[in-house]
């Protein structure tokens, strides 16, 4: 059943993608969509995104496990250029 069931979803995805690339331009900006996105969201939309499920406050904590994973530095926070003039 669990292939049948993504078959349905990969059929729904494909008449998503043909449906958006039908549509010109000015309407996909319309909607918020550049056309080079068109199969991501219609992926996105058969199959459901996971990062769609997290809130937008764990995003920070998400981003650090990436670039632990990565093995990126963590970013630093912006430091602000003290005054050159000085106090008379």
């Amino acid at each position: 059943m669990a292939i049948r069931e993504f078959f349905r979803r990969w059929g729904e995805c494909r008449q998503l993608i043909r449906e958006l690339k039908s549509y010109s331009d000015a309407e996909l900006a319309e909607l918020g969509i550049v056309r080079s996105a068109c199969a991501r969201i219609a992926f996105d939309a058969s199959f459901g995104s996971p990062l769609l499920d997290y809130p937008a406050t764990e995003w920070g904590e998400i981003q650090k496990l990436l670039d632990a994973a990565l093995d990126k530095p963590a970013q630093a926070e912006p430091v602000r250029a003290k005054s050159t003039r000085s106090a008379l």
